[in-house]
């Protein structure tokens, strides 16, 4: 069990996997054990019998993979100048951090604009728009309303 759950923790090419990544694995490997348990094709959970914790990770970022401010403001710039309508897409995604399915569901009623001119305004997210293929979808229509990613649809 050990050996698998280490095993859990690298990617396919022997290197260490985000920590994410790894609990994620984890969470669906117990999810098994737990129907294999249920089955009665295994006596017990056999991850209840071992203490394992993932290997830690450095979280440092890599500056020169990041944007810097002088960058987002330059490269915002050209982005207005050749596709106008993109502008504020991708400044809500450099400015407010967010992904591009959240920016996709934003409405006019869900910004509250700045008290000066200048100044910060707020994004109240309501949810996000996903584009899905025409097979995976419930309809007809390749774009799909959904909640906030890990968060309650409320």
């Amino acid at each position: 069990m050990r050996k698998a759950l280490d095993t859990l923790a690298l990617r396919m090419d022997g290197t260490p996997a985000s920590p994410n990544t790894v609990a994620r694995k984890r969470a669906v490997f117990s999810g098994a054990l737990k129907y294999a348990v249920e089955l009665r094709l295994l006596d017990t959970h056999p991850m209840s019998l071992l203490s394992w914790t993932a290997p830690k990770m450095a979280d440092e970022v890599d500056r020169g993979a990041v944007v810097n401010p002088d960058q987002a403001r330059a490269l915002l710039a050209e982005v207005g100048r050749s596709v106008p309508e993109l502008e504020a897409f991708f400044g809500c995604m450099y400015y407010a951090a967010l992904r591009p399915e959240e920016v996709l569901h934003l409405h006019e009623d869900e910004y509250e604009r700045p008290a000066q001119r200048g100044g910060w305004g707020v994004l109240h997210l309501t949810g996000s728009t996903v584009a899905v293929g025409r097979d995976w979808g419930d309809g007809d229509d390749t774009a799909e309303d959904r909640g906030l990613k890990h968060r309650a649809r409320q």
